[in-house]
């Protein structure tokens, strides 16, 4: 199948991941990688990277397309050849501001160049990625993409103890070719991902098939929260204890995330696909839940984040 000279697959590549390697979690709290062959899937890899004052990094797949974010300790600086720097100013922590973030074109992408720019002497600049490869899909931006906190959207989805913030970064409207981003914050208690979905096959408009990583971080740094995947065919489920830097590969299932009673917790939401949507399909034993939404009020500690941070004067 075919749209606009994009290959559109029926639905993912059968899993071949040990439920128990889903999960990555990094021996420094903070650098964790996948890729296509690691999750078993055909386009998305990740990389979580700290970065000192003039460290340089440069991106794994210099022709794929890839989107940059600032989780925290400062900013960095993008190079790209002979084309003007691109500074993400940054945040101290994914709790002290909105995000900086920057698109990358797969014809950009040769030669891209990372410097850390922390804020703090002696300091590192955390950062995440995710690339693809290109689709053949028309109208994909030719050229780097800034994306301040003043171009991101803050949501506020359901109600009572499933309120969550979202703050979209790269949408399906956005001018990328497989990727999309958004972060999401939930309050000690909640849930989010919920009703719970899943994104396993093309079978539009009902459900999209996508790849996806979550990134966790935790508000404070010895907490922990709840994240699962499950099945209605009899297979194994998975459940996890999901800690400060931890990676999961979510390749299949429904999955929800439960946030530690007074844990606040966040994750970063990467998505690849063959269309530009994040359609999912709630699990329909739960999809009733959203009816009751309107009668419930909003958790008051939601948003959590709605403003951009300055760096401190030196």
């Amino acid at each position: 199948m075919t749209d606009e000279g994009v290959v559109i697959h029926a639905a993912k590549l059968a899993p071949t991941v040990p439920m128990d390697d889903l999960l990555i979690r990094p021996s420094d709290g903070i650098t964790a990688a996948a890729d296509p062959v690691h999750a078993g899937w055909r386009y998305l890899s990740f990389r979580s990277v700290a970065l000192a004052d003039g460290e340089a990094f440069a991106l794994p797949h210099a022709d794929q397309e890839a989107i940059v974010i600032i989780i925290g300790g400062g900013g960095v600086r993008i190079t790209y050849d002979d084309a003007p720097p691109m500074d993400l100013v940054g945040r101290t922590s994914v709790w002290d501001g909105l995000p900086w973030a920057a698109y990358i074109p797969s014809g950009s992408a040769a030669g891209a160049r990372i410097t850390g720019r922390p804020w703090a002497e002696g300091g590192r600049a955390v950062i995440a990625l995710a690339q693809t490869p290109p689709s053949g899909r028309r109208d994909v931006a030719t050229a780097p993409v800034l994306i301040t906190p003043d171009d991101v959207q803050v949501e506020v989805r359901g109600a009572g103890h499933v309120t969550r913030q979202v703050t979209n970064i790269v949408m399906p409207d956005f001018p990328a070719d497989r990727l999309l981003c958004c972060e999401v914050y939930t309050p000690g208690g909640n849930w989010s991902g919920w009703p719970a979905h899943r994104h396993d096959v093309d079978d539009m408009p009902r459900e999209a098939c996508l790849e996806e990583t979550y990134y966790y971080q935790q508000r404070r740094p010895e907490g922990w929260g709840l994240a699962g995947m499950y099945f209605k065919d009899g297979r194994r489920d998975g459940l996890w204890r999901v800690r400060q830097g931890d990676l999961l590969l979510v390749t299949e299932g429904f999955h929800p995330f439960s946030a530690g009673q007074g844990y606040d917790a966040y994750y970063l939401n990467f998505l690849a696909g063959d269309r530009r949507t994040m359609q999912p399909l709630d699990d329909p034993d739960l999809a009733w839940v959203r009816d009751t939404w309107e009668d419930m009020e909003s958790d008051p500690r939601v948003p959590m984040v709605t403003t951009a941070q300055r760096p401190p004067a030196r």
